[in-house]
């Protein structure tokens, strides 16, 4: 697989700057840097949670998956019937697949992907019952990072999200990485913003997913704002909510593809 050819802005909006005096702006206040160069300066520490919110098809499971090897127990909560990206970590990244949750010891398993079937339209009950048995035997032990690949279905369909709460709010003193995606930004728990150190954001148009972003810690959220709808396609911004600290990249595609930047340089080197 390869990269997209070079992103095209897929909104604009009425700023009242001028292109010119913008871009400066982001050059200075959120520059864009190769993936290679983001790469090495971001530092995710064991406990901070990760959010990445943005629509189908922009790339957020493969920056979720190249952030992994960061991590060394992980339990990643799988959500669809089919997903190919995920069928590879278990043949070629030495994840091994449960569709229950067992009490094996972590470090027997320290890579697994929690698989409930879901290849029937009455699955729902037995998706929540294998993820609500995960989520407390995880609180329980602690050390875990664990992974949910849509954070809406699992919040709202599933009727999980007072479990993930917690997660958000309490299992940092556990030593727990809670990461969570999604591409419907508006219907996901407020603290998948507001308690996620990391936070990864690809364009939206959605108001209420853009108002959101207000519960971003030290962001400049004003900023945040008017970056989001002109975001390129497949680009995505960065947040580190303590700090407040944005950088706007593009994720690998593929392992397997060169990750210096394919758009011309950055902003910084």
């Amino acid at each position: 697989m390869r990269y997209p050819e070079r992103g095209r802005r897929l909104h604009s909006v009425n700023t009242g700057r001028s292109r010119e005096t913008f871009d400066a702006v982001l050059a200075q206040q959120a520059p864009r840097v190769p993936w290679d160069i983001f790469r090495s300066r971001l530092e995710w520490k064991q406990s901070e949670h990760v959010a990445l919110i943005g629509p189908n098809g922009s790339g957020k499971t493969n920056l979720l998956i190249s952030l992994l090897p960061e991590r060394d127990f992980i339990v990643l909560m799988a959500t669809k019937p089919r997903d190919r990206t995920l069928e590879e970590l278990v043949t070629d990244n030495n994840f091994d697949l449960y569709h229950e949750w067992l009490e094996v010891p972590a470090k027997k398993s320290p890579r697994r992907i929690l698989w409930p079937n879901a290849r029937s339209l009455e699955a729902d009950e037995k998706q929540r019952k294998v993820f609500n048995d995960a989520f407390h035997a995880i609180y329980d032990e602690g050390n875990w990072c664990l992974v949910i690949d849509e954070g809406y279905y699992v919040a709202t369909e599933l009727k999980l999200g007072s479990q993930m709460r917690k997660y958000w709010t309490q299992a940092r003193s556990l030593d727990i990485s809670f990461v969570v995606g999604t591409q419907r930004p508006a219907w996901v728990p407020v603290e998948m913003y507001s308690e996620s150190r990391h936070v990864f954001l690809w364009s939206m148009v959605e108001h209420e997913a853009v108002r959101r972003v207000s519960s971003l810690g030290r962001a400049n959220v004003d900023l945040v704002r008017e970056i989001i709808p002109q975001l390129e396609e497949h680009q995505f911004l960065y947040v580190n909510t303590r700090t407040g600290a944005l950088y706007r990249s593009y994720a690998p595609f593929n392992e397997a593809v060169d990750n210096t930047d394919k758009y011309g340089g950055g902003d910084t080197a």
